[in-house]
């Protein structure tokens, strides 16, 4: 798994290397929103079936932290590294 998200260029957001950028920076912003969603759909991809049923409900990331730059709902998004 670190091989293929080195090679999605996204292993850096899943280390913790790569933070979340302020809600003034909205292209950078963005652009971490996106790479954060991809790594979580690598992630949840490659589980297996009687895995996912510990993520669930975290294969959707609100949209809310584009918007505002918090999470309203914190109980729904979770930092990739402390998926159960």
């Amino acid at each position: 798994m670190h091989a293929h998200l080195m090679t999605k260029e996204v292993w850096g957001l899943v280390k913790g290397v790569d933070v979340q950028p302020d809600i003034t920076e909205k292209a950078e912003l963005k652009q971490w929103c996106k790479d954060r969603d991809s790594a979580a759909g690598e992630i949840y991809l490659s589980l297996e079936s009687s895995q996912k049923v510990h993520v669930k409900g975290l294969e959707e990331i609100r949209e809310d932290v584009v918007e505002t730059g918090v999470h309203t709902s914190p109980e729904s998004v979770l930092p990739l590294g402390s998926m159960p």
